[in-house]
């Protein structure tokens, strides 16, 4: 069967295929009585208009606003941001203009004000990428100035969608704290001693980690904590002497640990997965890395809002969480102390 185009449906109105198209795509330049037997042939005749086609002859411009988080996590928003210009410059049918805001994960009161700041522009925005770094005073933002009403919002890191409906791409921080766990218990004992560094100023995903890891750990009362990236710097080695540490989980500053700690033996695990940790992977310093995959999310929720803001296309879950990934370069045996 041959392909239905404008000129078909033009060609049977007796009118121009500009006209049409101008109807197709909403124009107001048109009579509503010829606007509507426009609408009313093309849909008997079950033509449907093609976005890819739309948007060329449009030469629109789309416009996207990303509000994203630093976290103390070398790399991770480097690899974000990777992810999400990766999928713009693969999408080279569409004129796609995206700016950047970024903010500290300590600075959570700077993001929302910088949210709050651009409300009025939202309107002239196609779309909106939030990594939230408060996830509960962002939700009653959004439903309070009825954000999502003024451009669509897609959620990246951070879950809110247990309070309003957004699209949301994510890893599960949780499950990644279980992993973590799950590979200490089968290779360390369970009298032996784990440095857990992180950060209680990390509120995308420090927190909802050790909940996950402390859910699983064997014996849990052999753990020690470094809470802060200052003290990590300052008294790290300290405490792995004094404390006879062998196994460190590292949240935050891994390529600080290796520096620092690099005479001793011990042995890391990790979320990070930059060249660094390749490199101490192969030292045999960093026994295994659960990698989180900061640069499929930043992808994976540009694609989805180029299918759905785009390309008109319908998505059938509002939740995509993305799978972590284990790293091990050798047999877990090869870490044993």
């Amino acid at each position: 069967m041959k392909l239905l185009t404008q000129k078909n449906i033009a060609d049977l109105l007796g009118i121009s295929r500009a006209t049409v198209s101008r109807a197709l795509n909403g124009s107001d330049e048109i009579k509503e009585e010829t606007k509507a037997k426009i609408l009313a042939l093309s849909k008997g005749l079950g033509y449907e208009v093609n976005p890819h086609a739309r948007n060329l002859a449009r030469k629109s411009v789309y416009k996207i606003k990303a509000y994203l988080i630093d976290p103390i996590q070398k790399d991770y928003l480097n690899q974000v941001y990777k992810g999400i210009e990766r999928a713009i410059e693969k999408n080279t049918q569409f004129k796609i203009e995206i700016s950047y805001n970024i903010t500290k994960t300590t600075e959570y009161e700077s993001q929302l004000k910088a949210i709050e700041n651009d409300m009025e522009l939202f309107e002239q925005l196609d779309a909106v990428i939030i990594m939230p770094i408060e996830k509960l005073k962002l939700a009653e933002m959004i439903k309070k100035r009825k954000l999502n009403k003024k451009a669509p919002i897609y959620i990246l890191g951070l879950d809110i969608n247990n309070r309003l409906r957004k699209q949301y791409v994510g890893c599960n921080h949780v499950q990644s704290g279980r992993l973590v766990a799950n590979v200490l218990n089968e290779t360390v004992s369970k009298d032996e001693k784990i440095l857990v560094v992180n950060t209680i100023d990390d509120y995308i995903s420090s927190m909802q980690r050790m909940d996950g890891f402390l859910e699983v750990i064997d014996n849990p009362d052999r753990i020690i904590r470094i809470k802060s990236p200052l003290q990590a710097k300052e008294k790290l080695r300290e405490t792995v002497i004094n404390l006879e540490v062998k196994y460190i989980y590292s949240q935050i500053l891994t390529s600080t640990l290796l520096d620092k700690l690099d005479d001793l033996n011990i042995k890391i695990i990790c979320h990070e997965n930059n060249q660094d940790i390749k490199q101490a992977m192969e030292n045999k310093k960093v026994f295994c890395s659960i990698n989180e995959n900061p640069y499929i999310q930043g992808y994976v929720i540009t694609e989805r809002l180029i299918d759905h803001v785009m390309l008109k296309k319908t998505i059938k879950s509002d939740i995509l969480s993305i799978r972590n990934e284990i790293n091990f370069l050798h047999s877990k045996e090869d870490y044993w102390i």
